[in-house]
């Protein structure tokens, strides 16, 4: 019998739900139209966690009409429309029911993504032509195109009034010594205006506070009801109660701050209510889960960025890395016996460069036949939790910022299905003190933060020693962060680009000394001699003059495994500058498959990599090899643009992948996306 239109939509339906463990758990998730008048889409995605997502497939020949003419509709309420286009020879040659199989198989599927702008016109991407992938990349895909730009940004405003207004009301109702000790719980090195970072350490606990309520019920507490007034001891013994289970990272600095704004103000519960308000915002436009709180809300309201050249990822740029340096043809099992792959940044920020790589190993275990809620909140599981030493942990993340690495913690733990872990290997690393142990075995100077892996595998983690272990409920003995070399899957790092020039020092971090910043300096040369020396390098695998970045990637070179990948946000200036020359001598000694990716002219706005770095940058991804040889040639990739969307820019992360192994496998060096 002649497969129909309406029977393909059917089958294609039917492989969605195969390929999110999610959909396929709650089948009403993924609806087919059962009629041919029209009225509904041919297949609606209504995940709750997300805003609506209308699937229009047409016959191969079609104009493309009817996925942008479902938003034009009076009273729509998806948020994008994707066109599926279907080749004549499949309603040939298949059946009814063999469509779902055969997708599920890895048949490749050709569609586009229409979203609606703010001002009525409607974007397409690509532009021309189609995306290609199978059932799994559009099962992916999904999820980033319910969440158009324009929603993101007004989202992400209106919640940063909410904490601004919070921290006004704390602001105004306490005196300035008291306001200053309220400060001390997110430390002064996280920025200007302390009180917006207490505040977004709040919002970040209702958020969590919220996910693991709506993911296990009771005895999680129900969320306050800001209309009612919020009493803040109340909300404090709520999370008190969590931290009885877990999540004590998250929790704990939230508690003993919120506990110490009772103690001297009046005015926290109106602070409270102000940032649940901001909490209805996100959940009203159903960004749920998927609204970053680092990477959407944080950079807007922290003001040291400029003066430690700390800037932050963007979304699209960490989707765009982590899709080219994560591929689904690594391994068959993303779920091994031996555990998820082992994913590290030394210099995480709030986390959005590993909660890209994170997701995208749970969307490549989610197109697995055995996958399930429950294998993937495993999955989940044992990717946050720190096991020893010599197996350190699924996810390692360090910052010298305690807020960075709290929310760390925090937009990694809700995307699982809210089971409980011990630590994680996540933590705060110490700057400008004396190292621990034996000094004629600790190396002259003061610590340096994640450079202190160039030579150690361990950096000592403040949050134990402060009580604010990085996960359990009872406060931990001090630990560090652990890295055993020759064991990562995958470096994904936007390292800090300061170095010492023109009166500035590479340890310009808030509450530092000269006389510190001069000992972080000199330990910083010697961790780079340690380093060569470990490996049998005849000098040091980067200078000092080319900056921080420089030596991270050193640290990424020790830390990865054979066969492992790193995937880089760097200055431009890495490709030409003579102080990196010893860095570029390393990277094709020691790696292959080499690409790197640039914005030609690229200087900022929406051309940026990173949030306000006013300057011109690229991407590096390249695999370690077991020894070093002969120098690898470089995949050069030029873009045209740099991607704006989510989805958007895990495709141009594909195909830049794609692209740059068959000219690779062709003898070219450049390509153009």
């Amino acid at each position: 019998m002649r497969l129909h239109e309406q029977g393909f939509n059917y089958g294609l339906a039917d492989a969605l739900r195969t390929a999110n463990a999610r959909w396929a758990d709650d089948k009403n998730c993924v609806k087919a139209e059962e009629s041919r008048k029209g009225k509904r889409p041919d297949i609606l995605i209504d995940d709750k966690t997300m805003g609506r997502v209308a699937i229009e497939c047409e016959v191969e020949g079609g104009k493309d009409k009817d996925a942008p003419a479902r938003l034009k509709e009076d009273g729509t309420d998806c948020e994008a429309a994707i066109a599926v286009r279907i080749p004549k020879n499949i309603l040939r040659d298949w059946t009814q029911d063999e469509v779902a199989s055969r997708l599920c198989a890895g048949e490749p599927l050709h569609y586009a993504v229409h979203q609606m702008r703010d001002d009525g016109e409607i974007d397409r991407f690509p532009q021309k032509g189609w995306l290609s992938g199978d059932v799994a990349d559009l099962a992916a895909l999904i999820p980033w195109a319910s969440m158009p730009p324009h929603k993101v940004k007004r989202v992400a405003e209106a919640v940063v009034e909410k904490i601004v207004e919070c921290a006004d009301i704390l602001g105004a109702g306490l005196n300035k010594r008291d306001a200053d000790q309220l400060a001390e719980h997110v430390k002064p090195i996280a920025g200007d205006h302390p009180l917006r970072t207490l505040a977004v350490l709040w919002l970040d606990a209702f958020l969590v506070q919220r996910h693991l309520r709506r993911m296990n019920g009771p005895p999680f507490p129900e969320m306050p009801d800001a209309s009612a007034g919020v009493d803040a001891k109340s909300v404090a013994d709520g999370w008190d109660t969590i931290l009885g289970r877990n999540w004590y990272s998250i929790f704990r600095p939230a508690v003993d701050a919120l506990r110490d704004a009772t103690k001297w103000g009046s005015e926290s519960g109106h602070a409270l209510a102000a940032l649940l308000e901001g909490v209805s915002i996100i959940e009203s436009e159903r960004m749920g889960d998927r609204v970053q709180v680092g990477a959407e809300l944080f950079p807007k309201l922290c003001a040291d960025r400029k003066e430690s050249a700390a800037f932050y990822t963007t979304p699209a740029t960490a989707e765009m890395l982590a899709a080219m340096t994560i591929r689904r043809s690594d391994r068959k099992d993303w779920m091994c016996l031996g555990g998820p792959p082992r994913l590290a940044d030394f210099a995480c920020g709030t986390g959005t460069l590993l909660r890209a790589g994170l997701r995208r190993i749970m969307d490549f275990h989610q197109a697995e036949v055995d996958s399930t809620p429950k294998s993937l909140g495993e999955l989940h599981r044992a990717a946050m939790t720190c096991a020893e030493l010599t197996k350190a942990g699924g996810v390692t993340g360090a910052d010298v910022s305690p807020i960075a690495a709290h929310l760390t913690n925090s937009t990694l733990a809700v995307m699982g299905q809210g089971l409980p872990y011990q630590d994680t290997n996540i933590g705060w690393l110490e700057t400008g003190r004396k190292p621990h142990g034996n000094p004629k075995r600790m190396g002259s100077g003061l610590l340096t933060g994640s450079l202190e892996f160039l030579a150690f595998n361990s950096a000592y983690d403040l949050f134990s020693a402060s009580g604010e272990a990085a996960g359990g409920a009872k406060k931990q003995a001090k630990r560090s962060v652990a890295a055993r070399p020759d064991t990562v899957d995958y470096v994904l790092m936007n390292p800090p680009y300061s170095r010492t020039r023109g009166g500035q020092s590479a340890f310009d971090i808030g509450g530092m000394t000269g006389e510190q910043r001069d000992g972080c300096q000199k330990r910083w040369g010697w961790l780079l001699g340690k380093s060569a020396s470990l490996c049998g390098m005849d000098r040091p695998p980067a200078k000092k003059t080319a900056g921080m970045a420089a030596s991270f990637l050193a640290v990424a070179r020790r830390m990865a495994r054979t066969g492992g990948r790193i995937g880089f946000v760097l200055p431009l200036t890495a490709a030409f500058a003579p102080s990196w020359e010893p860095t570029r001598k390393m990277l094709r000694e020691w790696f292959k498959d080499i690409i790197v990716v640039g914005k030609s002219g690229a200087s900022g706005g929406v051309d940026a990599m990173s949030d306000d770095t006013h300057m011109g940058e690229m991407m590096l991804v390249a695999t370690k090899r077991k020894n070093p040889g002969k120098t690898s040639p470089v995949m050069c990739a030029s873009l045209r643009r740099m991607p704006l969307r989510l989805g958007e820019a895990g495709e141009f992360g594909c195909a830049v992948a794609d692209v740059a192994v068959a000219c690779a496998d062709a003898g070219r060096a450049v390509i153009r996306v």
